[in-house]
């Protein structure tokens, strides 16, 4: 059912590309733009041929009664300013044309001249001959019978006038020099006849020796034309034609017609026509037989017929070669479906694809040297052509693509550690067997990626986890023995709980089992994801937790201490009577592996930290949940809500770390209870640096009234007494957690 729909649809499609192409021929073998008439010529029946001309093509119209063409033919033309003659002769029309090239132009006179000779061949012209005129030259008249084709025209270097001949694949020259300058040069019945710039008309018989006058009272004539039956001419300035027989018997005088360029006329039948000259436009004149029934014609209309005439060979061709290739697509079809190696079927399809480029390619060429049709014309065709051989190319392609960006895909997906591949019926070529291997490959790399997460998760048991990051490599076999690293972080210090309380009361047992479930709550923290945990010696009293990064770390630690504190005030089952404290420090720390190739620990140490961690079990003493010293602070103080509460120093060293207290990590009265009183607190705090210990100790017991759970500020109080009965001392300290008690 569905191969059935398949190949309905590429019948179907089939039949639409050749409807296409049909009406792509059809416009390409019509002819387009604006056509003015330039030449004529009449064949033996009265039949009259206009030369119609645009700027790349020549139109030869056989003329109807009606003045419409019923058959036309087309020649190229070889240039915009190419001077048309145009003759018949033996069922045969004949065009010469004569140019300058373009790099010629614009050359003084005497430049080089090509020209052409070219007759009816089918619907088309067909070139006989090509040559190059090294004299400046007009061509004026066209002859054409059993000896072959005659141009007449006059060199006017020399004045002279020449006839050419070209007979049996021979150009002839002959030249006559005349005692006047010759105007026109035009064949008759008995020989040459010529206008001088005198207005007198002379004749070189065929078997004469000279140049002798025929008719001198012509009078002013400014333009002659000749026919088989006799000589046309117009007057300066007359829009009249008169006629005159050879015998010397006037003939017509076809009065105010207009100025003439080309004349067709017959005696003996009705259709005749004048190319007439009005306001710098040619216009067709068709007459009868008396001169005196005539019309004019702006521009000459193409019968149905006839466009269909000369359409038909190259609508017939294009056919022949669309079943031709058809015919060639599915032998490569038939072909390539008992052929399983793709290197067959890609040689298939580029001999296939050859052999109609190389028809195409036959088709141009044949209709392009023929003179047909014009370069617009066959661009189209041959753009038509093209497009087939790109859409069944890209239909071959595609159906290669689409195998080969399946596979690539997946080793995409695999290289990301995605081994889960689908099941697909593998075609019996190359990308089957990719496939194949392919899936081969990801049950392999399943199995052992199974047991490398259970060997890791195994070593992450008993190692940290992440602790690779912190060296930007992908696992922690990767970091050496040794391997040292200075980076920013913010590490915090994690006092989980106090051994000895917790103890009171009760078994080791319990005790255990409190700090398994505590652990677990620290460690499962979505947030936790991104950190480093490190024990901090060997009890399980207090853990290191370290955020990699500078600005980013700070917030990411906070938010973490905030979720484990939510955490285990939400949990019954993990409550006692301390809760952890948390102390987070941003600053730059040294983090590696020490020891040897059978026992290795991992590290990370900071001096700073060293030093604030001497003071974790005193602030949890006080009851703070979450303290951050100042450099976390002024990266997170946009994002939590807190208060200063004092300073802490480092003995020896002088080092001072400003603490503050994160409301977050408190149960919201609480939290509302240290919001409400922060001001008073600071307050109090500033009374107690400028030693007014009296009026600190009395805003610190009012805050603490508030807030009874406050430890930190019941510390102070107790500091203030400590300091108020020691007496003045100049060397009286501040500090958070100072020794005043023992003074």
């Amino acid at each position: 059912m569905k191969q059935s729909i398949k190949t309905k649809i590429t019948v179907v499609l089939a039949i639409i590309i050749y409807i296409l192409l049909m009406m792509l021929t059809l416009m390409a073998v019509t002819p387009e733009g604006e056509f003015d008439v330039e030449r004529l010529a009449r064949d033996a029946q009265g039949n009259i041929y206009a030369a119609c001309v645009s700027d790349d093509e020549v139109l030869v119209c056989r003329l109807d009664v009606d003045g419409n063409a019923d058959r036309y033919y087309r020649c190229r033309r070889e240039a915009r300013d190419a001077q048309i003659l145009c003759g018949y002769f033996g069922g045969k029309i004949y065009i010469s044309q004569l140019w300058h090239e373009e790099e010629d132009k614009g050359h003084a006179a005497g430049a080089g001249q090509h020209f052409s000779i070219w007759e009816t061949a089918g619907r088309g012209f067909r070139c006989i001959l090509q040559g190059t005129i090294d004299s400046d030259m007009m061509f004026t008249d066209i002859r054409v019978d059993w000896d072959g084709v005659y141009l007449a025209g006059i060199d006017l270097q020399t004045q002279q006038v020449l006839i050419y001949r070209y007979q049996e694949d021979e150009l002839l020259v002959q030249r006559y020099v005349t005692d006047f300058v010759p105007l026109t040069v035009c064949f008759g019945r008995k020989g040459m006849y010529m206008l001088s710039d005198d207005n007198r008309m002379y004749v070189i018989e065929e078997d004469g020796n000279g140049s002798i006058p025929v008719r001198s009272e012509l009078g002013d004539a400014a333009v002659i034309f000749t026919d088989d039956d006799g000589v046309y001419w117009q007057s300066v300035g007359s829009r009249d034609i008169k006629y005159l027989l050879y015998e010397g018997v006037e003939g017509y005088v076809f009065r105010d017609v207009g100025y003439v360029q080309d004349i067709a006329y017959a005696v003996s039948v009705q259709n005749s026509a004048m190319i007439l000259q009005e306001d710098g436009e040619n216009r067709l004149l068709v007459i009868g037989q008396d001169g005196e029934d005539g019309y004019y014609l702006d521009a000459v209309g193409l019968q149905p017929i006839a466009v269909g005439q000369n359409a038909l060979v190259p609508m017939l061709m294009v056919t022949l070669v669309y079943i031709a290739v058809c015919a060639v697509l599915t032998g490569m079809i038939l072909f390539l479906r008992n052929k399983s190696r793709l290197l067959y079927r890609t040689l298939a399809a580029i001999g296939g694809l050859s052999g109609i480029c190389l028809v195409v390619m036959i088709v141009v060429v044949n209709f392009h040297e023929s003179g047909s049709y014009s370069g617009t014309n066959l661009a189209v065709i041959a753009f038509a052509e093209w497009l087939v051989v790109m859409i069944i190319t890209m239909l071959f392609l595609g159906h290669i693509w689409k195998n080969m960006d399946i596979v690539l895909t997946w080793m995409d997906k695999i290289s990301r550690g995605e081994y889960d591949i689908e099941s697909r019926k593998a075609p019996d070529d190359e990308f089957g067997m990719m496939w194949t291997a392919l899936e081969r490959m990801c049950r392999n790399l399943r199995v052992q990626k199974y047991r490398y997460h259970e060997a890791e998760d195994y070593l992450y048991r008993y190692a940290p986890r992440n602790f690779e990051q912190l060296f930007d490599k992908e696992n922690l076999q990767e970091v050496g023995v040794g391997e040292t690293r200075q980076l920013p972080v913010t590490l915090g210090m994690i006092s989980v709980i106090d051994k000895e309380a917790l103890l009171a009361g009760r078994t080791q047992k319990q005790y255990m089992q409190y700090a398994n479930k505590l652990m677990d709550i620290l460690f499962s923290q979505r947030e936790a994801e991104q950190a480093v945990f490190l024990r901090d010696g060997n009890t399980l009293e207090n853990v290191k937790v370290v955020f990699k990064g500078s600005e980013e770390s700070a917030p990411a630690a906070l938010q973490y201490s905030a979720a484990c504190m939510e955490t285990l005030m939400r949990r019954t089952d993990v409550r006692c009577d301390t809760m952890p404290f948390i102390l987070l420090h941003t600053a730059e720390v040294s983090c590696g592996l020490s020891g040897g190739n059978r026992q290795v620990y991992p590290y990370v140490t900071s001096l700073e930290m060293e030093t604030l961690g001497g003071y974790a079990g005193r602030l949890r003493a006080c009851g703070a949940r979450i303290v951050v010293t100042e450099s976390t602070w002024q990266l997170v103080q946009e994002q939590a809500e807190g208060r200063y509460i004092g300073y802490v120093t480092s003995a020896g060293r002088g080092a001072v770390f400003r603490l503050y207290e994160i409301f977050d990590a408190y149960p919201q009265p609480q939290k509302l209870e240290r919001r409400r009183n922060r001001g008073r607190f600071e307050q109090a705090l500033e009374l107690f640096y400028q030693d007014d210990l009296y009026q600190a100790r009395s805003a610190f017991a009012d805050v603490l009234r508030e807030c009874p759970d406050d430890g930190i500020c019941g510390w102070y109080v107790s500091a203030c007494d400590a300091l108020f009965n020691g007496g003045e001392t100049a060397d009286r300290r501040h500090d958070l957690f100072g020794d005043f008690f023992e003074r």
